[in-house]
């Protein structure tokens, strides 16, 4: 099989694949607000999986004991604390983004996301906004006073706060969320982190990180790749990671270049950027790509027809690098 042929295997191979295999934004229907049942004792709500704390941000209320046993007000403060504090670093979420962080492995996670959504925006924490896309969710003065007095973050209303690509930034921040949930990751800054200088590192050779990833010195740069790039886009992007293989690339004065993650949901533009990374390559063989050990990869996340992401698939590049020169 020739090597486009097993690239295109392995980036477009997925267990749960759709057949259309496009970020799926269609809102899940709204279901009513079940009732207490046995799944929840005292009809309180499910305890959450605690998003990751990592780079500062604390997602639980001042003064929620970590060992006494919360009841189901408890939870639900905490809740509400963990959703602002994470709107405060993606600036919105949708529904989908909140359940995965929150109750990732819940039976039911999109009920209870809703749930606790639409008492919070009852409450004024939160303001629901309708896009062409779907609904997302913002901080609403309440929430920010909410975090300041209850977590110590300082944070600003999203009222006027644009979406943006919402593609390009749904696949983003379902790619953050699905690292933070990884109890072995690095610190991860999210797109709207990077965008408003709240991360260790903005932009290196013009080139300005969808995603990064730090620890100990380390960064993983993430590049999300949604629909067909302009050609001058994918020749900065290639530059880019073409100088990460032949030199060690300092993207901070005490934090190296260690990984280049490129994410997607539809994998044809995935192949052909590997395609012209990969000739690319192979036409300048004089490069010591083999020395440097920067990995490359390409990271497929995989969704449920409701657009919940339910987990990634991994695919090195680097070894077909090394096994081609």
């Amino acid at each position: 099989m020739g090597i486009f042929n097993r690239i295109k295997s392995a980036v477009t191979a997925s267990p749960t694949e759709d057949q259309d295999s496009r970020t799926d934004t269609t809102e899940p229907a709204v279901c009513p607000t079940p009732q207490a049942s046995g799944s929840s004792p005292s009809g309180a709500e499910q305890q959450a999986t605690p998003p990751t704390q990592r780079h500062g941000s604390p997602l639980r209320a001042k003064n929620a004991s970590p060992t006494r046993r919360a009841n189901g007000s408890q939870i639900a403060r905490s809740h509400e604390i963990e959703i602002l504090a994470a709107l405060h670093r993606f600036g919105w979420l949708r529904v989908q983004d909140i359940a995965r962080l929150l109750w990732p492995n819940a039976r039911e996670p999109l009920d209870m996301a809703y749930r606790v959504l639409k008492r919070m925006a009852e409450r004024k924490l939160i303001l629901v906004r309708k896009t062409s896309h779907g609904r997302i969710f913002v901080l609403a003065l309440g929430g920010t006073s909410r975090l300041r007095d209850e977590a110590g973050i300082h944070a600003k209303s999203g009222k006027d706060l644009e979406p943006g690509n919402f593609q390009h930034r749904s696949i983003a921040n379902m790619y953050s969320i699905e690292r933070m949930l990884d109890p072995d990751g690095w610190d991860v800054f999210t797109e709207f982190e990077i965008q408003a200088h709240r991360a260790p590192v903005f932009a290196v050779n013009k080139k300005v990180a969808d995603v990064l990833e730090i620890a100990e010195g380390a960064c993983a740069w993430i590049e999300c790749e949604n629909t067909r790039k302009r050609t001058d886009d994918v020749h900065k992007l290639l530059e880019f990671t073409l100088d990460g293989l032949s030199r060690p690339l300092w993207v901070a004065d005490d934090i190296k270049l260690v990984e280049v993650r490129f994410v997607y949901v539809n994998p044809a533009p995935a192949v052909r950027l590997l395609k012209r990374l990969v000739s690319r390559v192979e036409r300048e063989p004089h490069r010591p790509w083999s020395e440097i050990g920067l990995a490359v990869e390409f990271v497929g996340l995989q969704l449920a027809p409701s657009g919940l992401c339910i987990g990634r698939k991994v695919t090195p590049l680097h070894n077909y690098i090394q096994g081609r020169i």
